[in-house]
């Protein structure tokens, strides 16, 4: 007679099932962590970026406004959201009048080039050597910009400096260099006239420029949607709130930023605000 001998080794259905059980619990507790460490990333992430936004917004506003003065004239237009004011460019000093050809050349100050067509001149002008009461400042076209020119002799002998020829041809020429009202040595400057504002573009709020022309550069965004994205306020020397763009001594600049998508339940969308205001430059 023989006898079968039977295992026993396995699991039951039992066993098998409680194993089954406690691992999805553990997988889940796995994965509730996971997605709150997903959430949390997203959240900071949309912080970041909504910060660096605004930060940039300011940057660019701030190095724009400084060099501007509103009682130059450099302030056109002034509203809640945006502004129109000549933003500087190149600067130099005139060496030599070329009346006879409608040109002039500038000893080049700085990196910034001066350019044809997007840029205007703006001279200064000093009617009487004894005296500042009547000094001013012209404006004229830049049709024209070509390396180097030779400089008045008076300058004596000028190396390792970059000169500039412009052609002005209407550009107010004295009869005589040497009797103004421009002289040689006057300051000049090159500007475009820009807006700056909270624009649409590609359907998102943003801070751009607008030219002359019409065309709208975007500069950093997305921003939070009209009027809480960009506003401006106008102060005076009284430290009242002022409409007329000439009375501007110091401008507050207000930038809130908003990230869509950051991750916190509840909250579809993560903003920020930052606050600055500046003094325009003598006033």
């Amino acid at each position: 007679m023989s006898t079968v001998n039977r295992s026993t080794a396995g699991f039951t259905i039992l066993e098998l099932l409680v194993v089954v059980a406690f691992g999805a619990l553990v997988l889940g507790a796995a994965f509730q962590v996971l997605a709150v460490q997903e959430r949390s990333y997203r959240h900071q992430s949309a912080a970041m970026a909504t910060q660096q936004n605004i930060r940039a917004a300011l940057d660019v506003l701030e190095s724009e406004l400084r060099e501007i003065s509103a009682t130059g004239g450099d302030l056109a237009m002034i509203q809640a959201e945006s502004l129109t004011f000549r933003a500087y460019r190149a600067a130099g000093f005139i060496c030599e009048l070329d009346a006879a050809n409608g040109r002039i050349v500038v000893l080049q100050r700085g990196t910034e080039p001066f350019r044809a067509g997007t840029q205007a001149l703006l001279y200064f002008i000093e009617r009487s050597k004894t005296t500042g009461a009547d000094d001013d400042w012209g404006i004229a076209e830049i049709r024209g910009v070509s390396e180097g020119g030779t400089c008045s002799a008076s300058w004596g002998t000028l190396e390792g400096v970059d000169t500039t020829t412009l052609e002005v041809p209407d550009f107010a020429f004295p009869a005589n260099p040497a009797e103004g009202p421009v002289y040689l040595g006057a300051p000049v400057r090159s500007f475009e006239v820009y807006t700056y504002g909270l624009f649409d573009v590609d359907g998102e709020p943003v801070l751009a420029r607008r030219d002359a022309g019409g065309s709208i550069a975007p500069v950093v965004g997305p921003l939070a949607q009209s009027p809480d994205g960009l506003a401006f306020r106008y102060f005076d020397a009284s430290g009242n709130e002022t409409t007329d763009p000439a009375d501007v001594v110091r401008i507050e600049i207000v930038v809130r930023g908003r990230t869509p998508g950051s991750g916190v339940p509840g909250q579809t969308h993560y903003t920020d605000s930052l606050v600055t205001q500046l003094s325009l430059r003598n006033n």
